[in-house]
């Protein structure tokens, strides 16, 4: 499944196509999908591949969710409707990344993080669980918006800790410090919307 991906992604390139999100989305879903069923092991070269197509993605903006911040910039939704359900948890452990760089330079953790996703699900998990489920094993506080299917709130308080964990440099925020949390969509199971 990888390897057709990634012979569809070398073919769009060779044509002089640039690849889009969708393109992405599938190559990394490929790749991860077939890391979990390899046994997911840190060091495994499908691991490294899917993080480095995320990351020459997310460098040119393809990958980039939208984001979307108040004047102050103290509530900040971002926007992960067009990704993928692996893709997406790549996409916030890179968001959860830039806020802990922020928080280095002085500036504070958002006051709320919304994250949404309406409306798109991906084999058995809707977008917004499986996003849910990686901040839970990432031992962080989250809710669902009530009467809002894509919706998950991440308080100040609970990004303040994770930031504060990864700043002293316990565990800086990528799939290889937190490959263990990357939820497999095939498995995720709805819950109860709070944790």
């Amino acid at each position: 499944m990888a390897r057709e991906g990634e012979e569809a992604f070398a073919a769009m390139q060779a044509q002089g196509f640039t690849p889009d999100q969708i393109s992405l989305n599938v190559l990394i879903g490929a790749l991860l999908t077939n890391w979990v069923d390899s046994g997911r092991s840190p060091h495994s070269d499908l691991l490294a591949k899917a993080d480095d197509v995320f990351h020459r993605g997310w460098a040119t903006g393809v990958t980039r969710p939208l984001k979307h911040a108040t004047g102050t910039t103290r509530l900040m939704r971002f926007d992960l409707h067009c990704q993928g359900t692996w893709s997406a948890q790549l996409a916030l452990l890179a968001i959860l990344a830039e806020i802990a760089q922020d928080a280095m330079r002085g500036v504070l953790p958002p006051a709320l993080m919304l994250i949404t996703g309406q409306g798109l699900k991906k084999g058995v998990a809707p977008l917004r669980e499986t996003v849910r489920q990686l901040l839970v094993r990432m031992g962080m506080s989250v809710r669902v918006a009530l009467g809002n299917e894509g919706t998950v709130i991440v308080p100040h308080g609970a990004l303040v800790r994770a930031v504060k964990r990864s700043v002293r440099g316990d565990r800086p925020f990528d799939v290889f410090h937190w490959h263990e949390a990357l939820v497999d969509p095939r498995t995720a199971k709805r819950g109860s919307g709070e944790s």
